[in-house]
């Protein structure tokens, strides 16, 4: 996963190697790494000021850390992998591990558990309190698949989308009114997020799985990720591809967008973060092996086609 500061300075990442790591994102160069060694980096989220990371695991690990250094603030174990984790407003987590269940911000203590089981992480609405999770593949005839929109203020979800294919990515419309879905057949759907019934429209995005959905800067431009390792540039109005970012030899597993529109995080199962910017759109490659070690720095310019 990846996740950039509020003030566009600094880049998260983490993976594979069991280590976060923070990169200044001007240069490049690795400010801090930090690790506990106990399971896969599977989400990670800046809090509203940049001051605090929080990063769930595979072991069922959350840490807090001070953004700025790294240093370990609290860390909590629980049951099952921690595939999503993130900061709601300054005083609460929130930490989905098949249960659900927010924590407060500064000490881990349990605030709220959902009524949820077995549910899958897939995004949520930074202008909001709103969250979207998955159940486990449902085997029915036709297949049908349930996605739930969650207010972090109450136990249960109050809407909840069918869909016939499992969804692997969720995004929101920067004006919070439409659901995004990309589903492990490649397609994208929207939705009115308030009516649950049919979707809007589709667009037949991907070859393979969406892993990844991002608006760049205003609500014109959809980025899309997934297996087929290629990020795609929706007009989101038409449905229309209007240009790709080619580059990654693996599958983008997540993409983050600065508060300008103006650069795009991409992270990658080849373990690397490329940091893609505009005018003209300039990629910054920082090739980051399995085992943690760091490779040079490689600097290419690319323009969006």
């Amino acid at each position: 996963p990846v996740d950039i500061s509020p003030d566009d300075r600094r880049i998260a990442s983490g993976g594979w190697d069991q280590t976060v790591r923070s990169w200044d994102i001007e240069t490049g160069n690795e400010v801090w790494a930090s690790s506990d060694k106990d399971g896969f980096i599977l989400d990670l989220d800046f809090d509203e000021r940049g001051e605090r990371l929080v990063s769930g695991s595979s072991s069922g690990l959350a840490c807090i850390r001070d953004a700025r250094n790294g240093k370990l603030i609290h860390k909590i174990k629980v049951d099952g992998q921690i595939d999503g984790a993130g900061f709601f407003g300054s005083d609460s987590i929130l930490l989905v591990h098949g249960a659900i269940s927010l924590h407060d911000a500064q000490t881990l203590a349990v605030k709220q558990r959902f009524k949820a089981d077995e549910q899958f992480y897939l995004g949520r609405d930074k202008q909001s309190d709103r969250f979207v999770t998955r159940s486990p593949s449902q085997w029915s005839t036709p297949p049908m698949h349930t996605v739930s929109l969650w207010d972090v203020n109450q136990p249960e979800p109050y809407a909840e989308f069918r869909t016939p294919h499992l969804v692997s990515s969720a995004a929101f419309t920067p004006d919070g009114q439409q659901l995004i879905l990309g589903d492990q057949a490649g397609n994208i759907s929207i939705w009115d997020a308030e009516n649950p019934d049919q979707p809007l429209r589709m667009i037949p995005a991907h070859s393979r799985e969406i892993f990844a959905l991002e608006f760049l800067g205003d609500q014109t431009r959809l980025l899309s990720g997934g297996r087929d390792s290629i990020i795609r540039i929706w007009d989101f109005a038409s449905g229309d591809m209007v240009g790709f970012l080619q580059g990654h030899e693996e599958y983008v597993y997540s993409l983050a967008v600065s508060s300008d529109g103006k650069r795009v995080i991409s992270g990658s199962g080849d373990h690397t973060v490329h940091i893609w910017e505009s005018n003209p759109l300039r990629r910054r490659l920082q090739a980051i092996s399995a085992a943690g070690s760091v490779g040079e720095l490689v600097s290419l310019r690319d323009y969006f086609r």
